[in-house]
């Protein structure tokens, strides 16, 4: 029996079982969605626009990582995934907890987690996740 090794994003990437891998838009595709997400536009060379291309990099990696080898994750759900973790790192250089200044509450919450909103979508093909 074959196991399957790399990641989606490896050009020889082959999943166990013939199972046909779903192909994920590549990372210059996923950036300019984060970029519509957060409104910035990356044809300014401005430090936003910039930023945007470091939240894309850590986005992917950290769903590289997360989906291991699963074949079974749609592509719906991993764009949605990829811009909530992408907008929550995006929204961390401006606010400290993820919550604009104008709505913050009077105590401040606890730093919340970039990826937590994006477990619930990952977890019917992945199952559970360990932090």
């Amino acid at each position: 029996m074959s196991t399957p090794t790399g990641s989606p994003f490896d050009a020889a990437y082959s999943p166990a079982f013939g199972a046909a891998a779903p192909v994920y838009p590549d990372r210059d595709t996923l950036e300019q969605k984060l970029a519509v997400y957060v409104d910035v536009r990356l044809e300014a060379s401005s430090a936003d626009a910039e930023y945007v291309g470091d939240c894309t990099d850590e986005a992917i990696q950290w769903l590289t990582d997360t989906i291991g080898t699963a074949t079974n994750v749609p592509v719906t759900a991993y764009q949605r995934a990829f811009l909530e973790v992408g907008a929550q790192l995006f929204r961390r250089r401006r606010t400290w907890s993820n919550i604009d200044p104008m709505e913050a509450p009077a105590v401040p919450p606890v730093r919340s987690n970039p990826y937590t909103a994006a477990y619930p979508i990952l977890a019917p093909y992945i199952g559970p996740v360990m932090a």
